[in-house]
């Protein structure tokens, strides 16, 4: 826990600085970023159908993008850099695909038993059991 914190904490400290905000709202950075994670989704389809998955909700929404994104994008050498490319790019397909997880796991979560409430079912069931066996004096 106190290791993912860490990262967590230094992918901030690090990509914290190249987030300019406004880029957010630029109309070529959104329909940009929009046509990006609709591949992403795209693809993820694809293959989850190729592969002939059934259920494929919520692991078709499930593709974060984050700390990878951001150190992938800091390792690119300097004469393969995109002169003025913005990290808003960066910054608005990391919020979106973040919240489109939550949104699915979220959805999903209703549709199932949460584990906890399975375990007490079987620890009732099992103690319910253990009260009608008959004991041995």
């Amino acid at each position: 826990m106190e290791t993912a914190l860490v990262v967590r904490t230094f992918f901030f400290v690090v990509f914290g600085p190249s987030i300019v905000i406004t880029s957010l709202l630029n109309l070529k950075v959104s329909l940009i970023s929009l046509r990006i994670i609709n591949s992403i989704y795209t693809i993820r389809f694809v293959i989850w159908k190729v592969f002939e998955v059934n259920d494929i909700l919520p692991r078709l929404f499930v593709a974060p993008r984050g700390l990878l994104t951001v150190l992938l994008f800091y390792a690119i050498r300097e004469e393969a850099q995109i002169v003025n490319f913005e990290s808003g790019f960066l910054l608005f397909i990391i919020i979106s695909t973040s919240l489109i997880m939550t949104w699915a796991m979220l959805k999903d979560k209703k549709k199932i038993n949460p584990p906890t409430e399975e375990i007490a079912k079987e620890y009732t069931g099992q103690n319910s059991q253990q009260e009608t066996l008959p004991t041995q004096q």
